[in-house]
């Protein structure tokens, strides 16, 4: 658990807005040296293989970019911020930020006028009425990126907090359920998909799926720990992932996931997907020449906020269900 909360410390500090992956790929390069073979994508993905009894190609895609800021105006010190995928403004007041500068990274703060000094109505924020305070950031100009420079670590046992574990505890698990598969004799063609701009549009996934060419595809993501609906069961923190069903998933790998989750007392939940799930499942569906596809959901708090929190049980979890479904999936047989 400790190396696991580590490997998170270290990902979810990483630089690595949409378009700007490098510094996560370096991460989990580093951390499969030995393990299996990777190579970098032109879609700035990073694809990992790792070769098993070539009864049939399964992908698990997990995307490493997270949600961030551009630089879209400079004037008097301050600078205007427009948002990479979905931010609220509401999370960014009194936050440093992280800005990738031509002379390096560089810090801004985005502030709030003191309660003391506000008058009238409080508004509502939004993006044009945010600035941030580029002071200490000289270099900073239009076109820098910038995300939420914020703290990360354990809280408690088994909880984690802070920024991008949407979908970095997810890379967490695949790197795991990669190294795990090594303790088997035989499974399948195991291909790790590290997808880049998925919070703009599941770039890496589309485009990594016609590099494979799978049989299956897994999405790995995280999903609503908080959502008590009235039309689903409610996902629950550190009680496993959640399996989806639904009409993007394929009914006989569903069915063999929870099989496969039995089998090895994997804890686990079952959300239902009826439409589009949000995630690399709805780009990998449509890719090549069709994929059916499966999605694992590690449940999370405080979604595309500085303080998400995870539990590394269902990280554990999560990576032991990828690596058993790989052994027992029966490939290009299998639908």
């Amino acid at each position: 658990m400790e190396k696991s909360a580590e490997l998170l410390k270290k990902l979810s500090k990483a630089f690595g807005p949409s378009g700007y992956e490098n510094e996560v790929i370096d991460i989990i390069e580093e951390e499969l040296e030995g393990v299996c073979e990777t190579r970098r994508l032109k879609s700035g993905s990073l694809l990992a293989i790792k070769n098993g009894d070539g009864r049939g190609k399964l992908m698990v895609s997990t995307h490493i970019d997270e949600v961030g800021l551009v630089i879209s105006k400079v004037k008097n010190g301050y600078g205007r911020l427009v948002p990479i995928g979905g931010i609220d403004p509401k999370v960014l007041p009194s936050q440093v930020v992280k800005i990738k500068t031509r002379d390096g990274f560089q810090r801004g703060v985005v502030g709030m006028l003191a309660p003391h000094l506000q008058k009238g109505e409080k508004q509502d924020v939004d993006f044009n009425s945010l600035f941030v305070d580029l002071s200490c950031a000289p270099a900073a100009q239009v076109g820098d990126m910038a995300v939420v420079d914020t703290v990360a670590e354990c809280i408690g046992d088994e909880h984690f907090h802070g920024k991008a574990l949407d979908d970095r505890a997810s890379v967490v698990a695949l790197i795991l359920a990669l190294k795990e598969l090594s303790r088997f004799k035989t499974h399948a063609d195991f291909y790790a998909l590290f997808s880049s701009r998925e919070e703009v549009g599941m770039v890496g996934a589309m485009t990594g799926t016609f590099e494979v060419k799978p049989d299956l595809g897994i999405a790995v993501d995280v999903t609503f720990g908080d959502n008590d609906s009235p039309h689903a069961p409610k996902i629950e923190i550190n009680k496993g992932p959640a399996i989806s069903i639904g009409a993007a998933t394929h009914k006989n790998s569903y069915d063999l996931a929870i099989k496969v989750a039995k089998q090895y007392d994997i804890p686990y939940q079952i959300e239902p997907s009826p439409g589009r799930t949000g995630t690399d499942a709805d780009a990998v569906q449509l890719a090549y020449r069709g994929v059916p596809v499966l999605l694992f959901s590690i449940p999370e708090f405080y979604m595309h906020t500085p303080v998400e929190v995870v539990s590394l049980n269902d990280v554990k979890w999560t990576a032991r269900l990828l690596s058993a479904f790989a052994t027992e999936w029966g490939g290009i047989n299998a639908h």
